[in-house]
């Protein structure tokens, strides 16, 4: 597993008024080549958002929208996970399934949604959104 990089960068929201601060996670590549029957997962998960003065914004708040394209000639299909909230319990971003035989190269992308509440002390925030192949 690869990903085209190691930070994300949302949009600003207007302060005071809160709303979706969206962004898009930096692509991330899996290449399978194991063979043999095992599919794999690709899962997230977050921590609450830091920013001035200790101020937090709950991980529950960060949601995605999964995408993942196979490349041409694998013998698996890659399915994206489903919509919603990424949150500290974790999602799945995308997966394929377990089969006679498995493998080949993948593309897994995501649009990011923060739901800032209105009235967040204003500055910037930070999270950690750990992914782990297994």
């Amino acid at each position: 597993m690869t990903q085209a990089g190691d930070s994300v960068a949302l949009s600003a929201v207007d302060f005071g008024q809160g709303g979706a601060s969206t962004g898009a996670l930096q692509s991330v590549t899996v290449q399978d080549f194991r063979g043999g029957p095992a599919g794999w997962s690709l899962t997230g998960k977050v921590t609450d958002f830091t920013g001035p003065g200790g101020a937090t914004i709950g991980a529950s708040a960060l949601g995605w929208s999964p995408a993942c394209a196979t490349k041409s000639g694998s013998p698996s299909t890659c399915a994206a996970g489903s919509e919603g909230t990424v949150g500290s319990a974790g999602a799945t971003l995308a997966s394929t399934p377990d089969g006679a035989f498995t493998g080949g190269e993948f593309t897994v992308d995501a649009q990011l949604s923060l739901d800032v509440p209105a009235f967040t002390a204003a500055g910037a925030y930070t999270g950690v959104l750990t992914l782990t192949l297994t």
